[in-house]
């Protein structure tokens, strides 16, 4: 029912709210972010998932630590 809700919801909508509702993957991946645990020198992608109504959830994943990598590391 939820997604009928959400097909219906998407057809009555412009692009841009589209995309606010329903990002494409090439602009989910421009909102992850890098980071470094200290303790183990091992790095991470991080990226947030949010699932209304339920809230939102922050995914971890471990990534090589390379240069372009280390770069992007704030």
């Amino acid at each position: 029912m939820k997604k009928l809700l959400l097909c219906l919801f998407l057809l009555g909508c412009n692009e841009s709210q589209r995309e606010q509702v329903a990002p494409t993957p090439s602009q989910e991946a421009q909102h992850v972010t890098y980071l470094k645990d200290n303790r183990t020198n091992l790095c991470f992608a991080t990226s947030y998932v949010s699932e209304y109504p339920f809230g939102t959830a922050t995914i971890f994943a471990n990534v090589p630590c390379t240069p372009e990598v280390e770069k992007l590391i704030k």
